[in-house]
């Protein structure tokens, strides 16, 4: 902007002034953010005029004195994302949070899928003013609710270590698998995890192992872990996902990032925006693309196809075979069950490198071995339904009830530490709320001898005299001194030459 300003305007301005009138241009344009709490309920009419089949939760506190409603959080699942999940994804949804940065702050929760291309499908969200377990349960709750979950038994959890997650999902989906973003772990272990990325209980193992002989430490602190949380070897098939991290998640709060430092209309808006654009660029892009799989899932199967020459095949005449490397390592591929000894079928769904190079002896497409998920046709149905676009404000229908205000009892946010400073201990950071400055030995008072105190605080009179010229310490200038110093050393050279010689 300072840019701008100096080549069109011919205006040099500080950075501050160019930040005080790009807030005051933002009230202008979207309001301030008391004026669009206010319009919050003609915001959510406006919604469910235009999105029908559109869920939004508002929870809020009534004040009696003053008639209004205290914010506290929101929830919004689109009606047309929730029956394109429920229509072309797997149930598998990853959870995560993102901090917003306005005044007020907060979190807005988020619940991602996963569409046929293994792309980010985006089902529900929600802003909240703190990551709890409470606003973690009430949240999950209602994503149960909209996508009809009886059985959690065929669902699939991604998430990282939130505050008050694990325990809200351990409470409502007590029998679904939740995996751990590995990334997290990774970070805190500082190695790089091989064990995490092995399909077979024996690969597994040896790389345990392996980690064992290398460092004991490392290994007791994680197989402190469970391994289903973490490890390819240890999850379940029916999902057809293997994946590790929760990318997809971080994918969508990268999208939404230039939403999240908007009052709470704009902010909610902006996100709509860039969903309801998603959606029918994602489907044009498959449109154009000709095959039956989805354009990713192709591209691993080619890399298949590329490496499937180089192994030994020995068929037992029907739908089974048995595969050998060069090395000597060898795998069972059955065809009928769509399964591999290497475990990498049964987990994401596509053909591994070794049932690929099976169905070329049998002169087979591989792409009819790909699970449906992957499938064109999956995908469109995933991508059917549209979001509606919205009104101005003006046009909202009136809601006829009480004005939102926004949460008032904001705590102070804490500043950046400093990078110098002494972590305190227990008893320093007690002592201090009691106004005890220093611990150890009591000062002596030169004035009158006691202890507890010193010379500036003692209480009696003082008695200091000037002190003697005999007890006077004087200190002798550096410029007198030098000159003798280097005196000295020169007859000290001089000494050691006469020695020598």
């Amino acid at each position: 902007m300072q840019e701008v300003m100096q080549m069109e305007n011919k205006t040099s301005l500080s950075i501050w002034k160019m930040y005080r009138a790009k807030k005051h241009a933002s009230k202008v344009i979207s309001g301030t953010e008391m004026e669009q709490y206010s319009k919050l309920w003609d915001y959510c009419e406006e919604i469910y005029r235009t999105n029908p089949d559109t869920t939004i939760k508002v929870k809020c506190k009534h004040d009696v004195v003053s008639q209004t409603c205290i914010f506290k959080r929101i929830y919004i699942c689109w009606g047309a994302l929730k029956k394109g999940f429920m229509a072309g994804c797997r149930p598998i949804i990853g959870l995560d949070g993102t901090h917003i940065k306005t005044t007020a702050g907060g979190v807005l929760l988020c619940a991602v899928g996963i569409d046929g291309n293994n792309n980010m499908f985006s089902v529900a969200y929600a802003y909240v003013l703190k990551e709890n377990t409470k606003t973690w349960e009430w949240f999950i709750a209602l994503i149960m609710e909209n996508l009809c979950v009886e059985n959690s038994h065929m669902w699939t959890i991604i998430s990282d270590k939130q505050k008050g997650l694990i325990k809200a999902v351990e409470k409502l989906l007590p029998n679904a698998e939740h995996r751990f973003c590995v990334r997290h772990m990774y970070n805190n272990f500082k190695q790089n995890l091989e064990a995490a990325s092995a399909t077979r209980v024996v690969d597994f193992n040896a790389e345990m192992e392996k980690l064992k002989a290398c460092d004991r430490r490392a290994y007791d602190w994680v197989r402190a872990r469970p391994e289903k949380h973490w490890a390819k070897s240890h999850f379940n098939v029916w999902p057809k996902c293997d994946m590790l991290l929760n990318n997809f998640c971080e994918s969508f709060n990268n999208v939404i990032l230039k939403a999240r430092d908007k009052p709470i209309i704009t902010m909610l808006e902006t996100i709509r925006v860039i969903l309801m654009k998603r959606l029918h660029i994602q489907r044009a892009k498959v449109l154009k693309f000709s095959g039956e799989v989805c354009p990713s899932i192709q591209k691993n199967l080619e890399n298949n196809k590329k490496e499937a020459s180089s192994y030994i095949l020995v068929w037992n005449g029907g739908d089974k075979f048995e595969v050998q490397e060069w090395n000597g390592d060898k795998w069972t591929v059955d065809l009928t069950l769509r399964n591999c000894s290497c475990r990498r079928w049964e987990l994401t769904g596509i053909p591994c490198v070794h049932a690929t190079s099976c169905l070329f002896y049998r002169r087979e497409s591989v792409e009819d071995y790909v699970d449906h998920w992957y499938k064109r046709g999956m995908f469109l149905r995933a991508y059917e339904y549209l979001l509606n676009p919205i009104t101005s404000s003006k046009e909202w229908p009136l809601a006829n009830l009480n004005p939102i205000v926004p949460w008032t009892n904001i705590q102070k946010k804490p500043g950046r530490p400093s990078q110098h400073a002494r972590r305190k201990e227990l008893d320093e950071l007690e002592a201090k709320k009691y106004g005890i400055k220093r611990h150890g030995a009591k000062y002596t008072c030169s004035n009158c001898g006691a202890r507890g105190h010193n010379k500036k605080g003692c209480p009696e009179p003082s008695h200091a005299t000037m002190p003697s010229m005999s007890t006077r310490k004087f200190k002798i200038p550096v410029t007198i001194i030098f000159p003798y110093y280097c005196f000295a050393i020169f007859l000290i050279i001089q000494l050691l030459i006469l020695n020598l010689l």
